[in-house]
């Protein structure tokens, strides 16, 4: 349907008056008061409905005059058509309370006249069972949240909870999990979105759970922090946030803020924000407000993106390894001033001294120049890392060095004493991983394959050998 002006409008009125009557309807059965409304004739409307034109009126397509109203947040035509007898709690064909079409829309003035005349603050639309709360909070609509609350909204109500929800295969992961299962608080998508105004009033109301989790144990700080919305997750933890939850990976705002901080190289953007906060902001506020230094994750965290992406964190693994793995010198030393474990590996047996040097290095997404990378391991050699520890595979801070092509941080190494001759379980020295031997896994699955070999490391890694007298040795490929 397209808006009309008054003149138009009343030209309408005036031929449907003297011609057909007030009744009369478009062949898609909408009728000359639904055109007044659109065009919010207020005067054309009123005149309709002294003549007797009929409120409750439903186009084909389910349509009111009053969604109408509440589609344009024109409070006095809502009145009007109330006054008439328009049924505040009436819903669209396809089950959507006015009452969601006015928060959604933002008009405060109409909300509170479908509240004052009935609507019910609790109604619900039927395919993800969201309220008039929930829309006008993702919407960042602060009047229509702090009047919904007045009239009793509740504002710990959640969405639909579908257990069995499985994403398409060509549907990108969400920052919080790949398999969204909903049950979200109007708290939960403002947190999202990042609607201060609509979560400074939800905070305000006696009646919150500030820190209700959603099925996956995510709650609105966490939400807000891996959404990018630092100067939120900051009003959170300044109004009472737990800051030592974590959700069913084991992800408390400790680890999100760090992951933020420095986020590899995937297909998305980074994220763009005029927040006055950083996301090293939160973690530090955390850590003054209870966020375990050392947490590890219970579980392996999705990736990003669907295909070619790093995970965004590995079972055991803590903020330290998460800083360290993105080369992130700022994170780092947050992290060791607060007492962050040097030494704590992650499941695979790395730790964050080897994932600083080049382990599990992804050219195509991992960050870090080299000379970040020494500045780092100085960092967390000064701090008692071991720098000859080993991964589950045999492989030293060296190794990953070595397979990264890093010569800088190879000479580092060596430097401080990392043993060249030092063998994996599968009897590779860090000169073989420099020439890529069975470091490619085939697709598919099958024997690791050759990659093609660092050059530069290779050569330097030999001569470094010798100028110590250790013998390059043949790599016999296991059978």
């Amino acid at each position: 349907m397209r808006a009309l002006g008054s003149g138009t409008a009343a030209l309408i009125l005036a031929g449907v008056l003297g011609i057909l009557g007030v009744r009369a309807a478009e062949p898609d059965t909408t009728t000359p008061l639904m055109r007044a409304v659109l065009a919010s004739d207020t005067t054309a409307a009123q005149r309709l409905i002294r003549a007797g034109a009929d409120v409750k009126a439903v186009n084909r397509y389910g349509v009111t005059a009053l969604s109408l109203a509440a589609l344009n947040g024109d409070a006095p035509m809502v009145s009007a058509l109330l006054e008439a007898g328009a049924d505040p709690n009436s819903v669209s064909a396809e089950g959507e309370p006015v009452l969601l079409t006015a928060a959604r829309t933002g008009s405060t003035a109409a909300v509170a006249v479908l509240l004052a005349r009935g609507a019910d603050p609790s109604a619900r639309e039927p395919w993800l069972s969201q309220t008039a709360l929930m829309w006008a909070s993702a919407e960042n609509h602060g009047t229509v949240v702090a009047t919904l609350l007045a009239s009793g909204a509740d504002p710990n109500a959640t969405s639909a909870y579908f257990q069995d929800w499985k994403l398409s295969p060509s549907e990108p992961a969400t920052p919080k999990v790949t398999t969204p299962k909903g049950a979200m608080t109007a708290l939960h998508f403002a947190a999202r979105q990042g609607s201060f105004d609509a979560v400074r009033e939800l905070v305000a109301s006696p009646k919150l759970y500030l820190d209700m989790p959603d099925p996956d144990g995510v709650t609105a700080l966490t939400y807000a922090t891996v959404n990018g919305h630092y100067d939120i997750a900051i009003y959170l933890l300044e109004h009472g946030a737990d800051a030592s939850i974590v959700d069913s990976y084991g992800r408390g705002v400790l680890y999100a803020a760090i992951d933020m901080s420095r986020p590899e190289l995937e297909p998305r953007p980074p994220v763009s924000t005029d927040d006055r906060a950083t996301a090293l902001d939160v973690a530090e506020l955390a850590l003054t407000k209870g966020s375990d230094v050392n947490a590890q994750l219970y579980g392996r965290i999705p990736s990003r993106c669907t295909n070619g992406c790093t995970s965004l964190g590995v079972e055991g693994a803590t903020a330290l390894w998460r800083a360290a793995r993105s080369n992130d010198g700022a994170a780092v030393r947050l992290l060791l001033r607060h007492g962050a474990n040097v030494t704590l590996p992650a499941s695979d047996g790395s730790t964050p001294f080897m994932i600083a040097a080049g382990q599990a290095w992804r050219d195509e997404h991992s960050l870090g120049t080299e000379r970040e990378s020494v500045e780092i391991l100085t960092q967390l050699l000064d701090a008692s890392a071991p720098i000859g520890a080993t991964n589950n595979g045999g492989e030293t801070a060296l190794h990953g060095a070595a397979q990264r092509g890093a010569d800088a941080v190879v000479r580092f190494l060596v430097d401080r004493g990392a043993r060249l001759d030092a063998k994996d379980k599968a009897g590779r020295m860090p000169l073989h991983t420099a020439m890529g031997i069975g470091l490619v896994v085939r697709n598919g699955g099958g024997a690791p394959v050759d990659a093609p070999p660092r050059t530069s490391t290779v050569a330097l890694l030999r001569e470094l050998m010798t100028a110590r007298g250790i013998a390059e040795e043949p790599y016999a490929r296991a059978k």
